[in-house]
């Protein structure tokens, strides 16, 4: 059960209000109301951790943080790193610890408009199913977890960051009915922050900075690459059959029956 932080933004303007609807930021317990479900995600986190602090030259050091972060941060060089280092985090994990289930990638796609949407809406970052290409036929529908990317940290506010992730939130709602909330996050600078959006609002995690946080960086994003559908927002109740069509299960007079949603 996630307690409600007291840092509701009163400042939003009322436009932005009346988008994102009510946001509740430093949300205390996020990470362990969502990615506490996910089977042995702390210690691929560790382990992916300890891989990276080892030799004579590690790409972690406590006191500079990760060798190769772009000190600039510009959004394309960190988009780069950010998907680098994803990836590289997935597959040190089902090395050591994961078995590999949910066939996810990164796309990193910020210049082009995903399909799907009346508004010609691009997306900086997120995680979708392999088999989906990221190409132009990148539907909002495929997507899972959305992403914000900021250079400076100061933008880590209602006004930017927040009110851009919540646009990209409410395409996902719009492409996949069947969704009851959507997890994200905004990357500002080096500082990071998990989101939470559902059809009335938001929460977020504290910030943290992804150079002194190291183990709750690799934590976070595995987790986004680990998680089952139910853990990401999907409604569980809500089925597809090999044909393609969706359904929902009952009991009927103590036989199993399907009752077929209309698109």
């Amino acid at each position: 059960m996630i307690s409600n932080s007291h840092e509701r933004r009163d400042d939003i303007d009322p436009v932005l209000k009346e988008e994102l609807g009510s946001i509740y930021t430093d949300v205390p317990g996020f990470e362990e109301a969502f990615f506490g479900g996910v089977e042995d995600l702390e210690k691929a986190g560790t382990a992916v951790f300890h891989r990276f602090i080892e030799g004579d030259d590690p790409l972690y050091r406590e006191t500079a943080g990760w060798r190769d972060w772009p000190q600039s941060a510009e959004e394309k060089q960190v988009l780069d790193w950010l998907v680098t280092k994803v990836e590289r985090f997935y597959e040190i994990a089902t090395e050591n610890v994961f078995a590999p289930k949910n066939h996810r990638k990164v796309l990193g796609w910020p210049q082009q408009p995903l399909q799907g949407s009346t508004a010609a809406r691009k997306l900086d970052i997120g995680f979708l199913p392999s088999l989906e290409s990221a190409d132009k036929s990148t539907l909002w529908s495929h997507i899972l977890v959305i992403g914000e990317l900021k250079r400076n940290p100061k933008m880590d506010t209602a006004s930017s960051a927040w009110r851009d992730l919540g646009r990209y939130a409410r395409e996902v709602f719009a492409a996949q009915d069947t969704r009851r909330y959507v997890l994200g996050f905004t990357l500002c600078g080096p500082i990071l922050r998990l989101w939470e959006f559902d059809r009335i609002g938001a929460i977020a995690s504290t910030p943290f900075d992804v150079n002194k946080d190291p183990v709750r960086f690799i934590i976070s994003m595995l987790g986004f690459l680990q998680m089952d559908s139910d853990q990401l927002g999907y409604d569980p109740t809500i089925l597809t059959s090999s044909e393609g069509y969706r359904y929902v299960q009952i009991v009927r007079d103590g036989q199993p029956e399907r009752l077929i949603l209309e698109e």
